[in-house]
């Protein structure tokens, strides 16, 4: 008897597109009592609407996360920026953890070579309004 095999083909199911990168994150959990404590990780892909990071452990689907990183590209080419998103763990198999994004927001980073504390004083805040970005002084 002669058997054939049939590829289908496996066809995305999501809606928006996820772009695969290498960089490092650092994660906390969003609710008050554990908000502390700082953890690493790295970015495998990101969406508008999903984030996949391999975390330092095993993170409980449900959890909400605060989720930074320094984003590649700057502001006027000049102003370093860091994105943080928050969102909720939808899957976790080992240490590998998909995130659905629930807000997002861009902030200024200090430039390198110079103090945090330095510039503490004049730290301004960028967040993303859909058509522009929208500053204000913070602390």
């Amino acid at each position: 008897m002669l058997q054939s095999r049939i590829e289908v083909p496996v066809t995305e199911r999501r809606a928006n597109s996820r772009f695969p990168m290498q960089m490092d994150l650092r994660y906390r959990y969003a609710h008050r009592r554990t908000k502390g404590r700082v953890h690493a990780g790295v970015i495998e892909d990101i969406s508008s609407s999903g984030l996949r990071f391999t975390a330092e452990e095993a993170v409980e689907v449900g959890r909400r996360l605060e989720v930074s990183m320094d984003w590649p590209v700057r502001l006027d080419g000049a102003i370093p920026l860091q994105m943080v998103v928050t969102g909720t763990v939808v899957r976790c198999s080992g240490a590998e953890v998909a995130l659905r994004i629930h807000s997002h927001e861009f902030k200024t980073r200090c430039a390198e070579g110079h103090s945090g504390a330095a510039n503490h004083a004049d730290h301004r805040e960028l967040a993303y309004a859909g058509s522009g970005f929208a500053e204000r002084r913070v602390g």
